[in-house]
Formats: structure tokens, C-alpha cells, sequence
């Protein structure tokens, strides 16, 4: 039962993210699509109700895969794209390790502004993005063992809420050649947390090179 709902949850951000392309594609002046994978930096930012007082772990350095549309109207783009992303966090405390490992397929839809320099573009926007939670894993270890546990997604104060949701700020260079350098702050606004009392949120930072092939007029 769980698979087959995860696997029409994907479908379903997919089918978004298509449908996304294609709509403003038809009124786009070009549109080129392009693939991209980099090194995350992930935190977990937590605050308390009742508290002014809020805590950050450390960061956890994971990884990020997908591709993406780069939709133009003039000096602007609309950016949307499916990734494979990784969240999490990591605390190290005496000689006990702890290392939370989130990943997700996530959607973001960001809007760039170009500025042509030779030889290519420098681009920088922001925009939203939700994701979908697929494996949620704590591995703890000490001087003298590791231990894993597949603590998944739901609503037990022991898992993690499924749908994590926030905005991006992303920078970049692309080369004439379709070669690019990006990099990309995600903020998470949604409470990831099933702790009462806690709200828990995501933040990643990520250092990317892709590729974005030529300009394909396929709307």
C-alpha cells in the first residue's frame, strides 16, 4: 500500500513538472533543457513555541541529482526542474555520532534574471519548491559501533512528516558551451516535526555544475 502511494506521488510531481514546462513553454522565446548534480550542506533548524530561543545542528554534507527547463522571456527565466535531493543533519557529541539522512524528490519552480557577460550568463532568483519525502534513515555511532535505524516518514513523534515545502535563492554562471555553475540556498518554511511543541524545518546549501543542452523547440 505504501509503495504504491509513493509511486503515485512521484508520478504526480512529475506529471507537475511537465505540465509546468509545457504551459509556458508555448509562450516562451526559447526553452532548453539541462541535468545537474552537486554537494548539499544540510542542516536541521529547530524552534520552540512559547521560546524565543531556537537550535541548529550541524551540517551533514549529502547530494542533489536531476534535471531541469530553463523557460526565457527575455532577460527572464522560469526554472523549473525534478531533483533527487538530500536533507538531514549531523551532531557529534563526546564520542557519540549522530547523523539524520533525509531524502526526497523535490519540485522547484524559480525565476532567474539573466545578465549576458562573455562568455555566457550570470543568473540569480528565487522561487518555491515542495518535496516529497522517500527514505528517512539515523545511523548513531560510537568509539566502538554504528547502528541504523529506518525511522521512514508519518505521524509518529519518532518519523518525520512526508511533505517538506520552502523557497529557494539561487545564483549561477552557464557558459556559451551549455556548461553551468550554480549555487543555491533552500529555506525551509514547513514543519517537519512530529514533536509537540517543536517545529523543525529544513536548510541546504548546495555548490552544482550541469549541463544545459541546446534550445529545443518541442511546444
Amino acid at each position: 500500500m505504501y509503495n504504491k502511494y509513493l509511486i503515485n506521488i512521484k508520478k504526480i510531481l512529475l506529471f507537475a513538472g511537465l505540465i509546468i514546462a509545457s504551459s509556458l513553454s508555448a509562450f516562451a522565446q526559447s526553452t532548453t533543457f539541462g541535468i545537474k548534480a552537486g554537494i548539499n550542506f544540510a542542516q536541521l533548524h529547530t524552534s520552540f513555541s512559547g521560546s524565543s530561543s531556537s537550535v541548529s545542528t550541524g551540517s551533514l554534507t549529502t547530494f542533489s541529482a536531476g534535471a531541469f527547463a530553463n523557460i526565457q522571456f527575455e532577460n527572464f527565466s522560469i526554472l523549473p526542474g525534478l531533483n533527487f535531493t538530500g536533507r538531514g543533519a549531523n551532531e557529534t557529541e563526546d564520542n557519540l555520532r549522530v547523523k539524520a539522512n533525509l531524502y526526497y524528490l523535490q519540485l522547484p519552480v524559480d525565476v532567474v534574471y539573466n545578465v549576458d557577460i562573455e562568455p555566457g550568463v550570470i543568473y540569480f532568483g528565487a522561487g518555491p519548491y515542495v518535496a516529497y519525502g522517500l527514505s528517512a534513515k539515523v545511523k548513531v555511532s560510537d568509539s566502538t559501533s554504528t547502528q541504523t535505524q529506518n525511522v521512514g516518514f508519518g505521524s509518529g513523534e519518532d518519523k518525520y512528516k512526508q511533505i517538506d515545502a520552502g523557497a529557494n535563492v539561487v545564483a549561477g554562471f552557464r557558459l556559451d558551451n551549455g556548461l553551468l555553475f550554480s549555487v543555491n540556498y533552500a529555506y525551509g518554511i514547513t514543519n517537519i516535526s512530529n514533536v509537540p511543541g517543536s517545529k523543525t524545518t529544513n536548510r541546504v546549501f548546495s555548490v552544482s555544475v550541469g549541463y544545459s543542452f541546446k534550445s529545443l523547440n518541442l511546444f
